[in-house]
C-alpha cells in the first residue's frame, strides 16, 4: 500500500491543492489533524466549508483517513470538553474520521480524535480497547448478539461493536426513572448514541427497532 501521512495543514490552501494533485498516485492519504488556522482572519466556520470541499475531493480520488487535532476543536461534548464536532459532516460525506477504523491486509488502523479532557480520553481508551478486542477474536457481545441473547450494555463508544453483529437487535432505552441506572438519563445520551454508531444503525437503535419490537407508542 502506498500511503502519504500529512498534518498541520492549517488552512494552507496551496497544500490542499498539492494533495489533490498527487492523490491519484496514492492508495491512502492520512490527514492527522490541525486542518484549520485558528489565528487567521478567516472565521473557522468559513474555513470549515473550504476544508470540507478539499477533503471531499481527496476522498473521491483515494482512500482518505482524517483525525482531528487541537486546532480543529469547534464544539463541546456532553461533558463540556472541546471536540471536533465538524467530524459529523465528514462522516456524512463518507470520509473516515475520528472514532472510525480501517483495515487493510490484516492491519487494523484506529482513527483517534484529539482529546481535551477525561471524558474524551476515556472514549479513546474504550475505542482502542474495542479495536484490540477485534484483533484477538469476536468479543462476547457480538457472540451474544449473533445468538439473539438479551443483555444490557452502557451507552458509550463500545456500542460500535454491536453494529458488527446484529443491528436489528440494538434498542436504545433510558431506563427511566433511573432506579437501576448509574445516573439519570440526559438528552446528551441520544447524541452519544448517534456519535457512537453509524448513521443508519443509530436510526435503527433510536427508532425503527424499538417501534418494530415494542410497537408504536
Amino acid at each position: 500500500m502506498k500511503a502519504l501521512l500529512v498534518s498541520d495543514l492549517h488552512y494552507e490552501l496551496r497544500q490542499f491543492d498539492w494533495l489533490n494533485a498527487v492523490a491519484p498516485e496514492l492508495d491512502t492519504v492520512v490527514s492527522a489533524g490541525d486542518h484549520f488556522d485558528i489565528v487567521s482572519t478567516v472565521p473557522v466556520q468559513a474555513q470549515l466549508v473550504v476544508v470540507l470541499n478539499h477533503l471531499k475531493r481527496l476522498n473521491q480520488q483515494t482512500r482518505l483517513l482524517t483525525a482531528s487535532g487541537n486546532h480543529d476543536l469547534d464544539g463541546l461534548n456532553a461533558a463540556g470538553e472541546k471536540t471536533a464536532s465538524w467530524m459529523v459532516a465528514m462522516r456524512k460525506a463518507g470520509i473516515l474520521g475520528d472514532g472510525d477504523r480501517f483495515e487493510s491486509d490484516g492491519t487494523l488502523v484506529s482513527i483517534c480524535p484529539w482529546w481535551d479532557g477525561p471524558a474524551a480520553r476515556d472514549e479513546v481508551a474504550a475505542q482502542l480497547s474495542a479495536d484490540a478486542e477485534r484483533r484477538t477474536g469476536r468479543p462476547r457481545a457480538l457472540r451474544m448478539l449473533a445468538r439473539r441473547t438479551k443483555f444490557r450494555f452502557g451507552a458509550d463508544v463500545h456500542q460500535r461493536l454491536c453494529q458488527e453483529g446484529n443491528p436489528g437487535a440494538i434498542v436504545f432505552g433510558t431506563d427511566l426513572p433511573s432506579t437501576r441506572a448509574e445516573r439519570p438519563f440526559e438528552l446528551a445520551d441520544v447524541q452519544l448514541v448517534r456519535r457512537a454508531l453509524a448513521n443508519d444503525t443509530a436510526e435503527l437503535a433510536l427508532g425503527r427497532n424499538p417501534e418494530r419490537i415494542y410497537g408504536r407508542a
